[in-house]
């Protein structure tokens, strides 16, 4: 699942040589991708436009990293994680990027009737107009327009089929960043500033209950620095593990120097703290590998900033949209019984 060619594959290479170190413990993105994101939010617009600009960055670079992990394969059968098929997988990108999609994975045909009520415009497809985050689709397929002429999707199983016996991509070529449209495209649907991810003019607000709580720049991404939090540069730069130490150290619960997020869970409890299945507010949730779109190999961590009546929860993390992005995300008591066993909070 990597790109296959050209510019793309030469980014993919050396953002995965550059963060191949320990410590990882989060999603990699493309050096193309982190500079597409960080673009979206010099600023701080408040803008409706802007704040669909930055759900767009975030579904390609969740679709980005599935494309660039070969623990992810195409499977019809098993196609809710680790593998997917074409619809599935752009399903799940637009679910990680804050959209109110139905409660399970879509088809082809489903799809189309949804994404209109997702603020997704109906356009006739045509390959001189595609935009950047645009969905192309047919009654047999559908995946992402890039932008500069790559498409990220799920195309095949190893065998050129639709089953996907084997997990995981065998070839890098089952979900991937491809330099060609795939044939038979009729529809384009283009996100547009009414999208029910419920974006709004939220630039320089606070969310969580913590101290200090998290300053906003929109609805999906926090400002590191106007909320006052310290680099911790005992982690690499940008990824989870980075932000999680350095949020607890500002709010006075600091922890130590420890190794892959999915290990934090060990490490923790080896140090002393109080590590168990019940959340707090501040505590580090420890994901293990693939576990609610955790990364596949190192696991992923971040920070509970509020929990809620109802028993769903606010989190941040860094590198879930892009290194160095601290971005916010929700999880409904629903989803965090479901990964129950996947998942354990630091104290």
């Amino acid at each position: 699942m990597r790109a296959v060619a050209g510019a793309v594959g030469s980014a993919v290479a050396s953002a995965t040589a550059a963060l191949s170190a320990p410590l990882l413990g989060a999603i990699l993105i493309t050096v193309s991708v982190i500079a597409a994101i960080l673009s979206l939010f010099i600023g701080g617009s408040s803008s409706s436009a802007a704040c669909t600009s930055g759900q767009t960055a975030a579904y390609l670079a969740w679709a980005k990293s599935i494309a660039d992990d070969d623990s992810h394969g195409y499977s019809q059968t098993h196609r809710d994680g680790p593998d997917y098929d074409c619809s599935s997988l752009v399903y799940y990108a637009l679910k990680a990027a804050g959209y109110a999609v139905p409660d399970s994975a879509w088809n082809t045909t489903s799809a189309a009737a949804a994404l209109p009520d997702l603020g997704f415009e109906k356009l006739d497809y045509s390959p001189g107009a595609l935009q950047a985050g645009d969905i192309i689709w047919s009654d047999a397929h559908m995946e992402f327009y890039a932008g500069d002429g790559k498409y990220v999707g799920a195309r095949h199983d190893e065998d050129g089929g639709i089953d996907g016996p084997r997990t995981g991509d065998q070839t890098g070529q089952e979900v991937a960043v491809y330099d060609s449209a795939p044939g038979g495209m009729s529809v384009i649907w283009r996100p547009t500033s009414t999208s029910s991810g419920e974006c709004s003019s939220s630039v320089g607000t606070t969310v969580g209950s913590l101290d200090p709580k998290l300053v906003m720049k929109d609805d999906l991404v926090a400002d590191m620095a106007a909320t006052g939090t310290e680099s911790d540069t005992r982690y690499p730069y940008g990824q989870c593990t980075w932000w999680a130490a350095s949020r607890r150290a500002q709010i006075g619960r600091p922890i130590g120097g420890w190794g892959n997020a999915k290990d934090w869970k060990t490490d923790a409890d080896a140090a002393g703290f109080e590590v168990d299945s019940n959340a707090r507010v501040g505590d580090v949730i420890v994901f293990q590998p693939g576990v609610l779109y955790a990364d596949g190999t190192y696991g992923h961590v971040a920070v509970v900033e509020r929990i809620d009546k109802d028993g769903g929860m606010l989190i941040s993390e860094s590198n879930a949209v892009g290194l160095g992005v601290i971005s916010v995300r929700t999880f409904t008591k629903a989803q965090l019984d479901a990964a129950a066993g996947g998942i354990s909070f630091v104290h």
